[in-house]
């Protein structure tokens, strides 16, 4: 997924991994991550909504998709979420 993600591009896809937040001070926003495999893959929710504690082992499901961060020049890939179901707190 993350070494040719043109294959996964607009596919429904299920994640389990420990939840993490970052607010960006410049941005003005928080961006929500799930650990996959070592790696960070940011993950939107079209709404508001409350998300869990850092290191709660979520289940997420969505489409993946990408998006182009101007503050940084480059192309995000993240999970456009359906859903998400917590698991237990890591």
């Amino acid at each position: 997924m993350f070494s040719n993600p043109k294959d996964y591009l607009g596919k429904t896809i299920r994640l389990i991994g420990p939840y993490s937040n970052i607010f960006d001070d410049d941005a003005d926003r928080h961006y929500h991550y799930v650990l996959v495999s070592n790696l960070y893959l940011e993950f939107v929710w079209s709404d508001a909504h409350e998300y869990p504690e850092d290191d709660t082992i979520i289940d997420v499901a969505g489409v993946f998709s990408s998006y182009f961060n101007e503050g940084l020049g480059t192309t995000i890939l993240c999970l456009e979420v359906e859903g998400i179901s917590i698991l237990e707190k890591d």
